[in-house]
């Protein structure tokens, strides 16, 4: 029957990109009259041989346009990239017959134009990125710049224009070229292989070949010897022979080897046909398999046929003779194209496809119209054959099609404008442009259709619309009181979208137009290559073909029932009464044929295998089987519908008639006519539901992400699991078995490529009769709607749930789950939380369908003997993750807490642990810190509260939230955050400026955890002197150390140890660092590492705090140094005597420099003070004798400050003394006090000897209190310093005050305290003097004087101690008595 007979279909992947993004341009041998020379469009196809690996499935189509050379690549098992290329010729145009081929790892292009030969060699050898990376051969093309190393071309040397070729190749990779020239000989051309890779070769060979040789040629008719209508080449044996058809209906051989005719013959000599000599031409073609060569000839004959003759050759190559296989008539006088295969049926010899040449029907219906009609016509070994014509892809989705599944026309015309596998989107685009007459223009990115749609819409819905397309007597003025009515946008809205719809087929029209066939053999595929898309050649429903072949001899007539039924449509009684004649002597088939198809629809539990397959994902087989799945679903609902018209007529006309409807009928009818009514209604809905487009939010399958894919096609593309397989014939039975009579007798002389049904070829079938049954909306595993909700397609969900409604009970619970999943996707949170709790009684009573729903959704395995019984819990938990998934938080919170006051956690732990988690992520993402703790307190999984904690760590600390984590009271989860915090801290991923150590230090603050506080900020300290150092670092190590100090006053006993930390095993490298700091439990434990306590803690604080002060003042790219040594030069160079005095105490290092240093600076103060009040005196004393302001001024300047203090002065001020010697100098009450803090840690003459010295080196006198402490604490060193710089009369000032201090100390005390003289220094000053000095210097007198002076305090000192020493001894002696 033809309704279920075999077609041409296009899909979205069929049609031709518009642009070529990679272009490259060569330049051919310039001829001026090339540019205006006709050479018909051409194209052809390329598969790759069996035997390359990685290649299967892929093949390249060709197309010429002029100049341009097409290529497209495809493939079955991979998305290519970059599979696409234009090639560009110069003005010269491209002749028929592009050749591609693969040898000896290189793959081959030879393309022949009007004046050249050109081939191009690209290397596939070692290249995974072609078979494994996806990417296309054609991507490996050179660039222009590259041309030469890849391409090279011969320029045909006789003059004249080429335009036909044929080309084949030699098993060593030679090529051959036969070329037709116009009005002129018949050219060969053999290549070399080498010669595009620059290896030395022969160059390529040009013979003219010519039937006489010599003097001959000058007396024989140049047309017979010279015209070539048609000319074919085919490798055989060790030669290739050249077939060419001459204008005097003669067939000429010539050998490419001896260039020389090998078999020259009228056609009445080898075919018995008188009708030949009248044909008005004859083309060759060639078809090589293993042994045998067969040449097609095709005449084309008077009064509108065409015949075709299969010539086998035989005989040797130097002698080959033609046997006849058979012939056929075709009747048609245009045939654009012709291809002949082999058969695998045994009662069949060949299967030959021929392109005609359509005229235009004035009395069809629809506007869409093809140019051409493809016919398939097999040829059986009886010698009989069958023209079977092919259903055109324009018919097979024409409106009158579509028609049956949109109840309004309108909804119909905007399916086939916008699905985008009837009109290239450069059509639509066009004719939009065209309908709406409005600018802006449609936008132009390529493939948008969904702007397209929406331009559409909006212009629709616009005032330009009304304007335009309203009838005169529907037209308003359009002021603001107007009003148009309903109708009216209604009827200008039909007549918008139907202009839109002639303009689309107009403009399609051309781009219908017929290049050629093509095929590919490893895939078992046909079709024909228009000028903008491909086709591929269908088979039919085979199931339905042996339903209608049910009822013998009666075929005809039932198809005629069924287009008398068509007409029906319109419900014409009247019209078609005459027919009733008709229907009434096939009332028992139809009868038959209508119980078969109602018992043979699909049904649930067959047994089907998964086909998930990498094949089927890629977006040339989704597209094909969406297609083919698609239009087996529209036939099939077209026949239900057509049945049910039938019945319908049928019994109109029985009530009208005195026969009457026969018992047979109104029994098959009223049994049947529910179940066909059903059946018709659930096609409708799965082939609506699978046509329904994915629009921009919904998905983006293709590169461009514009180009949106129907729901059928994303479904084989992304069903994995969900797309099943389902042989029919072996589940039927082999209904339509071959009659095999004469098959051994033809079949072995008889081969050509064979036509056998490719494991490709098997999968499609059995993928699409799998997928009827498991995409059925009866069945109770519902895949499609199961396919929808994984995907989030929630308007596609909607739509497929709504055309279900009502729901057969069965279905219900299943149904109602889904429109909530569609609910939840659609944002409408309150709809699917309601829908949801009203399916759970549906999980009380065990229903079927709903539990498979929930495993599919779960992605559990299905079986429909064993369908897995879940809990309420189990569903409820499902609902809530859904709800969760598209962000309804405060319903998934609603329902968690269902599931919680439902059940016992005890009971199943390990499924509450999940509930709980779950909940625990909401609160989290609500930002619900509080009780996202709650949800993990409460949590009875260890593993479960121990992750959620990690999770609640790392987003607090993503977004933030630090003093929120540190104050969150987590109970008995406390002590866990810590060691979380702890091992986040010391992972060596963490950057030195990383917060987690600050949140982890204000954490353990909080928590009263000082003693681990301290530990992560010591380890935080040594890991940032490990840091590279910069200004930042060191900085931070400055306030680290400083916090630890003071933290170390909550815990004052505790101690620390830095140790090397140990690997843990199955520890990743990059989550533990080198060293641990621990807490000493003991302090009489052995250390084995570094102490770290206070005084280490306070010497790196130091340091730490000068190194900071020190980055201030280097330069920029200079960084402070580390040895402590180096560290007290660099603060005294910079004046930071707080820091360097505090060094000096904590890390024992000699104070003399700095109080050397600081001395020397007080000195220039006093001498700088000095020369300011000199400048004033002098002023002062120019003025004396000048009365008036200037004096007035110049006395109080002399009050005021005479300097301002240093700097160094006003920023060392932490050890400053204050209340004592008040009036002290600011810069000496620093000296003053350095001296002070250090004899108080540390008593020594050391600093006393340093500052005075640098008094006495630069002449100044010592202050009183520096004189007085030091000769308190040694005057005799002071008096070495003043014998050193040759001070001699102040070192006898020391003296006499020593002296002072010893009488005044033996008499104020009684001899209780001791006091030394410093008379050996006294002795030294004197032995000085006498070396340095003259006897006459005042000097000796006054040593003269001490000395007496010395002899006078001795002597007293001496007596009082005689007394003193007679009053003990009295006292003892009257103690004895």
């Amino acid at each position: 029957m033809e309704i279920f007979g075999a077609s041409e279909l296009a899909f979205n992947k069929s049609f031709f990109a518009k642009t070529y993004p990679k272009t490259l341009k060569i330049q051919d041998a310039h001829i001026q009259d090339f540019a205006s020379s006709e050479v018909p469009q051409s194209s052809g196809s390329f598969n790759y041989p069996s035997t390359m690996q990685g290649f299967d499935g892929r093949f390249i189509l060709w197309r010429t346009d002029g100049p341009n050379l097409y290529l497209d690549e495809y493939s079955t098992s991979t998305d290519l990239r970059d599979a696409s290329l234009c090639i560009n010729f110069s003005q010269s145009n491209v002749i028929p017959s592009v050749k591609a081929f693969v040898k000896a790892g290189m793959f081959v292009l030879v393309v022949p134009t009007q004046s050249s030969i050109h081939r191009i060699v690209v290397s596939i050898d070692q290249r995974d990125d072609v078979t494994l990376g996806g990417r296309s051969i054609l991507a490996y093309f050179p660039r222009e710049s590259e041309l030469q190393y890849y391409w090279d071309v011969h320029n045909l040397k006789v003059s004249g224009t080429a335009t036909q070729a044929a080309i084949t190749v030699s098993d060593i990779g030679k090529t051959f070229i036969s070329l037709v020239m116009a009005d002129g000989p018949l050219i060969l051309v053999s290549f070399p292989m080498n010669a595009v890779q620059g290896e030395p070769s022969d160059p390529p060979m040009e013979t003219v070949l010519y039937e006489n040789g010599g003097i001959s040629r000058f007396f024989s008719n140049p047309v017979d010897s010279n015209e070539v209508s048609s000319v074919a080449i085919s490798l055989v044996e060790n030669d290739v022979l050249i077939f060419a058809v001459y204008q005097d209906n003669k067939l000429r051989v010539w050998s490419a080897n001896t260039k020389q005719v090998v078999f020259s013959a009228p056609f009445s000599q080898f075919i018995d046909d008188p009708t030949l000599a009248r044909a008005n031409g004859v083309t060759v073609k060639t078809s090589v398999d293993t042994d045998d060569v067969i040449i097609v000839l095709k005449a084309s004959m008077p009064r509108g046929l065409t015949n075709f003759y299969f010539l086998k050759l035989t005989g040797k190559v130097a002698n080959p003779e033609f046997e006849l296989l058979t012939s056929i008539n075709f009747e048609s006088k245009s045939v654009l194209d012709y291809l002949a295969l082999g058969s695998p049926k045994q009662n069949e010899l060949a299967v030959v496809w021929v392109i005609a040449h359509e005229a235009f029907d004035p009395d069809r219906m629809d506007s869409s119209y093809q140019p051409y009609s493809l016919w398939r016509c097999p040829i059986f070994t009886i010698g009989s054959y069958r023209w079977e014509r092919v259903h055109s892809a324009v018919d097979d989705q024409s409106f009158n099609e579509l028609k049956f599944a949109f109840p309004k026309s309108l909804n119909a015309i905007k399916h086939r404008i916008f699905n985008g596998e009837c009109y290239s989107f450069d059509v639509v685009h066009r004719a939009i442009q065209i309908a709406c007459r409005k600018d802006p223009v449609v936008p132009i990115v390529y493939n948008d259709w969904s702007a397209l749609v929406t331009y559409v819409e909006e212009y629709v819905a616009s005032g330009f619309f009304i304007q335009q397309y309203l009838e005169k007597d529907e037209d308003v003025s359009l002021n603001m009181f107007s009003y148009v009515s309903s109708t009216a946008q209604v009827a200008a809205s039909e007549r918008f979208y139907e202009t839109l719809l002639r303009y689309c087929d107009e403009f399609q029209e051309a781009g219908l137009a017929p290049l050629g066939l093509w095929y590919s053999r490893s895939l078992d595929l046909v079709g024909v290559i228009q000028a903008c898309r491909f086709t591929v050649y269908t088979r039919g429903d085979t199931q339905m073909m042996a339903i209608v072949g049910s009822v013998q001899n009666q075929e005809a007539g039932v198809s005629r029932a069924f287009a008398i039924a068509d007409e029906y449509v319109d419900n014409q009684v009247g019209r078609i009464r005459n027919d009733f004649d008709v229907l009434s002597d096939i009332t028992l088939e139809l009868c038959e044929v209508i119980r078969l198809f109602a018992e043979h629809c699909p049904m649930d539990g067959v047994k089907m295998a998964s086909a998930g397959t990498p094949t089927i994902a890629t977006s040339f087989t989704s597209g094909y089987l969406s297609i083919v799945l698609r239009r087996r679903l529209m036939r099939r609902f077209k026949f239900a519908t057509l049945i049910r018209n039938l019945i319908q007529l049928v019994n109109e006309l029985g009530f009208q008639t005195e026969d009457g409807i026969s018992e047979r009928w109104n029994s098959v009818t009223k049994t049947h006519d529910g179940t066909i009514f059903q059946i018709a209604d659930n096609y409708r809905k799965v082939w609506s539901a699978l046509s329904y487009r994915l629009t921009r939010q919904d998905h983006k399958l293709s590169d461009d992400g514009l180009h949106r894919v129907t729901v059928g096609q994303a479904f084989f593309q992304l069903g994995k699991d969900l797309v099943t397989k389902f042989d029919v014939v072996a589940a039927l039975g082999s209904n339509g078995s071959d009659d095999d009579e004469d098959a051994s007798s033809t079949g072995s002389r008889f081969r050509l490529m064979s036509e056998s049904e490719s494991p490709f070829a098997i999968l499609l079938r059995e993928v699409v009769d799998g997928s009827i049954i498991s995409l059925w909306p009866e069945s109770t595993s519902l895949t499609l709607a199961c396919f929808l909700a994984r995907q989030g397609y929630a308007d596609a969900l909607m739509a497929y749930c709504l055309e279900n409604s009502p729901f057969i009970s069965e279905l219900e619970k299943a149904f109602t789950f889904y429109i909530a999943v569609a609910n939840a996707i659609h944002g409408d949170g309150k709809q699917a939380f309601a829908k949801f709790t009203n399916v759970i009684d549906g999980i009380k009573a065990h229903d079927n369908s709903l539990n498979i729903a929930i495993s599919q959704m779960l992605n559990e395995p299905v079986d429909a003997d064993a369908v897995t019984k879940h809990s309420t819990g189990d569903y409820l938990k499902i609902a809530m993750d859904l709800l969760r998934k598209y962000h309804h938080v405060d319903y998934a919170l609603k329902m968690g807490k269902i599931i919680i006051d439902s059940g016992n956690c005890e009971g199943d732990a390990a499924f509450f642990a999940l509930v709980y988690t779950d909940l625990f992520k909401l609160h989290l993402n609500n930002e619900e810190y509080t009780e996202a703790v709650q949800m993990v307190g409460n949590n009875p999984g260890k593993h479960e509260r121990e992750m959620c904690l990690r999770e609640l760590v790392s987003v607090m600390l993503r977004k933030k939230r630090y003093p929120a984590l540190a104050n969150l009271e987590f109970g008995e989860l406390t002590e866990l955050v810590a060691e979380i915090l702890e091992r986040n801290c010391q992972a060596t991923y963490v950057s030195w400026d990383d917060p987690i150590i600050n949140v982890a230090y204000s954490f353990y603050v909080k928590k009263y955890m000082y003693d681990l506080a301290a530990r992560v900020y010591i380890e935080y300290a040594i890991r940032l002197s490990k840091e590279s150092e910069t200004r930042a670092v060191i900085e931070k190590r400055c306030h680290v150390l400083a916090a630890i100090l003071g933290l170390m006053q909550c815990v004052p006993t505790v101690t620390y140890e830095l140790k090397e930390a140990a690997p843990k095993e199955g520890e990743s490298q990059l989550n533990r660092s080198d060293f641990v700091v621990v807490i000493r439990q003991h302090p009489n434990d052995a250390i084995t590492g570094t102490l770290i306590d206070k005084q280490w803690l306070r010497i790196e604080h130091v340091k730490a705090s000068l190194r900071k002060e020190l980055i201030n003042q280097y330069p920029v790219f200079a960084i402070p140094p580390t040895d402590t040594e180096e560290l007290y030069k660099d603060a005294l160079k910079y004046r930071m005597y707080d820091l360097a005095f505090t060094l000096c105490q904590k890390c024992k290092l000699d104070v003399s420099p700095l109080i050397e240093q600081i001395t020397y600076e007080a000195i220039v103060v006093d001498h700088e003070e000095q020369e300011v009040r000199n400048e004033i005196d002098f002023r002062l004393g120019q003025m004396k004798h000048k009365p008036g302001m200037l004096k007035i001024m110049a006395n109080k300047a002399k009050s005021v400050p005479l300097t301002s203090q240093p700097q160094w002065i006003i920023s060392n001020k932490q050890f400053v003394i204050h209340g004592e010697e008040m009036l002290m100098p600011p810069h000496w009450k620093l000296v003053y006090s350095y001296l002070k803090y250090a004899d108080s840690v540390n008593p020594s003459t050391v600093p006393f000897r340093a500052a005075a010295r640098q008094c006495i080196k630069y002449h100044k006198a010592l202050p009183d209190w520096l004189k007085t402490a030091y000769i308190n604490r040694h005057a005799a060193d002071l008096m070495f310093l003043y014998i050193e710089y040759d001070e001699l009369s102040s070192a006898l000032d020391v003296y006499d005050a020593s002296l002072d201090n010893f009488e005044k100390g033996f008499k104020d005390q009684l001899l209780k305290t001791r006091t030394d003289l410093p008379y050996s220094m006294f002795d030294q000053v004197v032995a000085h003097a006498r070396k340095r000095r003259p006897a006459s210097d005042p000097i000796f007198r006054r040593f003269n004087e001490v000395r007496a002076r010395t002899k006078e305090i001795v002597n007293l000192f001496e007596s009082l101690a005689a007394a003193t020493r007679l009053q003990e001894e009295h006292l003892r002696s009257q103690h004895v008595c």
